[in-house]
C-alpha cells in the first residue's frame, strides 16, 4: 500500500466513525483529487484531526487555499525520489447548512457519497473568491553548463501536476525593454547586439555605464515583481526564474556591469527576494566537458561569488548537481515542500 492510499484509508475510516460527510458525485480518482462535502458544524474540529493525521504520516502540506465555502489542501508525498500529490477539497456552507444536504448521502460499503446538481453546487459552494494566497517563487543561479535549465524544467514539470499556473522567467521580469534598445531609440547607440551565442561577448564598460545599467535592471525587478510576479502568486501560482539578480552578483560580466560584486550584493536589498533560492554547483571539469563558454578561472570566480552570497543571505540553498540530475531535483522539491509545510500547517 502506498503512502497516499494509506492516508486516504485512514482518513475515510476516521470520518466514517466520527463525522457527517460524503464524497461529492463519487468524485474520487487515481490522480489523487477528492471532493468532499462536510457538515459545517463539525468542520472546525475535524481540521485538528486532519492536521494530526498529516503530521503522523509525514506528508507535506504544500498549499492550503481557503474561502467561505471550500478549503483545499494540497499534500505532497515525497519518498525514495518519487513524488505523489494529493488534493483534498472540503466543501461546506454555513448559510444553507451542509448538514441538511447530507441527509441524502448513501453508503457504498466503504465510504459515503452524495449526488449534487452541478448548478446548485456552483451557486452555493464555489461562487466566492479565494481568501488565501499560497503561491511561491524561486530562482536558480549557477555558471553556464551547470545544468540549471535541466533542473528547472524538471521542477516545472513536477509542480505543474498540481499548480495550474507555473511561469518561467529568464534573468529578469522584462517589463521594460533591453537597455540597448532604449539607447538605440534615443540615438545614443547605433546598433543593438542580437548575437546571444556568446553571453560573455561584451567588452568592459565604464563605471557610469555599469551603474546606469544596474539601476535600470533593479527598477525592472521591482516593477516586474508587482506587475508580473505578485499577481501570479495571488492566484496561487508558481514563478520560477532561470537566473535572477544574483546572477549579476556572481557573473557581472555577462550583464556588462563593471562594479565590485560586493557592491552589487549590497544593492540586492532593493530587489524583491524570491521565496526559495538555489545556487547550482558542478565541478569545473564537468562544466567544461559540456560547454566551453567559460574558462576554469571564470568558473572558480563565479563559485567564489556564490559562496559569498551563501554566507551573506541564509535564504539561499546550495545544490550539488554533479550526479544524477534527479537527485538534485529531489533535494530541491524536498526543501520547498518541507518549508511550505512548516508555514502552512500552523494555519490549521
Amino acid at each position: 500500500m502506498t503512502d497516499k492510499s494509506n492516508f486516504i484509508n485512514k482518513l475515510i475510516t476516521f470520518m466514517n466513525k466520527n463525522y457527517n460527510y460524503a464524497f461529492i458525485n463519487n468524485y474520487k480518482n487515481d490522480e489523487g483529487n477528492f471532493d468532499i462535502l462536510f457538515d459545517s458544524n463539525q468542520y472546525k474540529s475535524f481540521q485538528i484531526i486532519l492536521k494530526d493525521l498529516i503530521n503522523e504520516l509525514n506528508l507535506n502540506l504544500i498549499s492550503f487555499i481557503y474561502s467561505k465555502e471550500v478549503d483545499t489542501y494540497v499534500l505532497a508525498i515525497h519518498k525514495d525520489n518519487k513524488l505523489e500529490f494529493l488534493s483534498l477539497n472540503f466543501y461546506f456552507n454555513y448559510i444553507i447548512n451542509s448538514e441538511n444536504i447530507l441527509e441524502e448521502k448513501t453508503f457504498d460499503g466503504k465510504n459515503y457519497n452524495i449526488a449534487i446538481n452541478s448548478n446548485f453546487f456552483k451557486e452555493h459552494f464555489i461562487k466566492n473568491s479565494k481568501l488565501s494566497s499560497n503561491g511561491f517563487s524561486m530562482s536558480f543561479t549557477g555558471p553556464d553548463g551547470s545544468g540549471k535549465t535541466t533542473i528547472l524544467d524538471a521542477v516545472e514539470k513536477e509542480l505543474s501536476k498540481i499548480f495550474s499556473e507555473v511561469k518561467i522567467n529568464h534573468f529578469r521580469p522584462t517589463v521594460i525593454p533591453r537597455i540597448a534598445e532604449v539607447f538605440n531609440k534615443a540615438g545614443l547607440k547605433k546598433e543593438v547586439d542580437e548575437d546571444y551565442s556568446n553571453p560573455h561577448r561584451g567588452g568592459e564598460t565604464s563605471k557610469l555605464s555599469s551603474f546606469v545599467r544596474l539601476f535600470y535592471y533593479i527598477f525592472d525587478y521591482i516593477y516586474g515583481y508587482y506587475k508580473i510576479v505578485k499577481p501570479i502568486l495571488s492566484r496561487n501560482g508558481v514563478v520560477i526564474f532561470d537566473r535572477y539578480y544574483t546572477d549579476i552578483v556572481a557573473d557581472s560580466k555577462r550583464s556588462r556591469i563593471n562594479i565590485p560584486y560586493k557592491t552589487i550584493m549590497a544593492l540586492k536589498s532593493f530587489v524583491p527576494n524570491m521565496k526559495y533560492n538555489f545556487l547550482v554547483y558542478v565541478d569545473p571539469d564537468n562544466i567544461l566537458a559540456r560547454k566551453q563558454e567559460l574558462t576554469r578561472e571564470q568558473i572558480l570566480g563565479i563559485y567564489e561569488r556564490l559562496d559569498y552570497i551563501l554566507d551573506k543571505d541564509k535564504s539561499y540553498v546550495k545544490i550539488d548537481n554533479n550526479d544524477d540530475v534527479n537527485i538534485a531535483v529531489s533535494n530541491i522539491l524536498n526543501h520547498i515542500f518541507k518549508e511550505q509545510h512548516k508555514k502552512l500547517i500552523k494555519k490549521l
